[in-house]
């Protein structure tokens, strides 16, 4: 008997090449340190407006917030840890604990994107 092979579902097909792609494209500017490069600079921006006078973060969140819902889900998706530092700006949670957790986002953020080593050594 001869197998027939099913031939998938054209959005099927469609949603692999496209989260194939995206993944890949992502895995590319985060082995070569440009996600690095960017939140360096959107965390740099954030502490920057922090010091300078905290209510630009107060209008970044307005300005956020005052997006389009599906705009605002694809922000919060591409820059989640700096949203959530806005939003644990926006808190009514002690400053301490604020600076804190905002701290601790800005380091783990910075620590994951950091360009790994592949453990292979180079052949003389």
């Amino acid at each position: 008997m001869a197998e027939t092979t099913r031939r998938k579902p054209l959005m099927e097909r469609v949603i692999e090449t496209v989260a194939g792609g995206l993944g890949d494209g992502i895995g590319w500017l985060a082995a070569h340190g440009v996600l690095l490069a960017v939140f360096a600079v959107l965390w740099i921006a954030f502490g920057a407006a922090l010091v300078a006078g905290q209510d630009r973060l107060d209008q970044a969140w307005e300005a956020l917030i005052g997006l389009p819902v599906i705009v605002q889900l694809v922000v919060w998706l591409l820059v989640l840890p700096v949203t959530a530092g806005l939003w644990t700006w926006q808190t009514d949670w002690p400053l301490l604990v604020r600076l804190v957790l905002i701290v601790a986002l800005a380091g783990w953020t910075l620590v994951m994107f950091m360009p790994r080593r592949s453990g292979r050594t180079p052949r003389a």
